[in-house]
């Protein structure tokens, strides 16, 4: 296992443990295998954000990071609404006739 500490943008603990499965030492910047865990870990933090009221898990994620964008651009547009939707939201055909 290799941990590292940050604390305000500043390693303050680096350090590895134990070996590898090869029998090496395992040092701090050994490279590891995340595979999904990280899934959890963010999920974690953004829990610990909406618990102290930080965040709302209703808030859309671009709110926050501007540049985030979906590989689906129909990922942005609500589910459902009471107002019509966005016109980035309407698939081509229903924009214009001419497009279809």
């Amino acid at each position: 296992m290799s941990v590292v500490v940050t604390h305000g943008g500043k390693i303050v603990h680096a350090a590895g443990y134990g070996r590898d499965s090869a029998g090496e030492p395992v040092t701090e910047n050994t490279p590891m295998r995340v595979a999904s865990i990280s899934k959890s870990f963010t999920a974690m933090a953004v829990m610990t954000l909406v618990d102290d009221g930080r965040i709302s898990l209703d808030e859309p994620v671009a709110g926050r990071l501007p540049e985030f964008r979906m590989a689906d651009r129909r990922a942005a547009c609500p589910a459902s609404t009471a107002s019509p939707p966005r016109p980035s939201c309407v698939p081509p055909c229903r924009r214009s006739r001419s497009s279809c």
